[in-house]
């Protein structure tokens, strides 16, 4: 009997020895991921052309979020860019609130999603549909439940044109 509780023990300990070790893989790759995770707005600005961006924004049953997704993206700094604002076959009110905005707003395209193939997901056929629509030279995809800070365009752009010219 006290041999069985012997293993028991060891057994025991082996596998805390395991679960603490997988803990600390776990921390040390979540300290590397942060310390080697670019910073969008730290990073030596260049000089850059203003390229036309296409903001990408699907939107399905976001009426609660949708308004301040879309402020945020009319309040930018960044001057030469539209919103191609998807409603995704929405159920609530969020397709009449892009219609709104997009009236009041030249910045905003509203586009009503097809209905989605065979074949393809929800999400992606949104994106696919605002892509189709768009007119811009680049492309930013965000979720409508994102509230934007006032210079992320321009801050993506100036990252991109930097991480090019990096090549």
């Amino acid at each position: 009997m006290e041999i069985m509780f012997d293993v028991f023990n060891y057994v025991l300990v082996a596998m805390m020895i395991g679960v603490s070790g997988a803990w600390i893989a776990l921390i040390r790759s979540m300290i590397v991921t942060f310390q080697k995770s670019p910073f969008l707005d730290k990073f030596n600005a260049r000089q850059h052309n203003n390229p036309k961006v296409s903001v990408i924004l699907p939107a399905r049953n976001e009426e609660n979020f949708i308004k301040k997704c879309l402020d945020s993206l009319l309040n930018q700094d960044y001057n030469n860019y539209e919103i191609m604002a998807i409603d995704d076959s929405s159920e609530d009110s969020t397709g009449k609130i892009i219609e709104e905005y997009s009236k009041q707003n030249s910045n905003i395209v509203f586009v009503k999603a097809r209905k989605k193939p065979d074949g393809w997901m929800g999400k992606n056929w949104a994106c696919m549909e605002g892509f189709r629509k768009a007119t811009g030279e680049l492309f930013l995809f965000t979720d409508s439940d994102t509230v934007h800070s006032k210079n992320v365009i321009s801050l993506a752009v100036s990252h991109l044109f930097q991480k090019i010219l990096m090549f």
